[in-house]
């Protein structure tokens, strides 16, 4: 699943979905800095994106940052 995930990240940095799951994929292997870093993208790409927030309070709470992730 990383593999695909890398690499339709690759052939498409700007799909928001790519990085969602990518960041998902990180937060499995309790990577935060680079599961907050995949979100963030995606959330960038679009501010809109609910599930990229959802996502990151999730990567947020996992972080030790429950402050933060209820604000998010």
């Amino acid at each position: 699943m990383e593999k695909a995930a890398r690499r339709r990240v690759v052939l498409e940095r700007e799909l928001r979905i790519g990085q969602v799951v990518l960041g998902q994929l990180h937060l499995i292997r309790h990577v935060h800095e680079e599961a907050l870093a995949a979100v963030r993208h995606a959330i960038e790409l679009d501010p809109s994106f609910a599930d990229a927030y959802r996502q990151l309070g999730f990567i947020l709470a996992e972080a030790g940052n429950p402050e933060e992730a209820i604000a998010v």
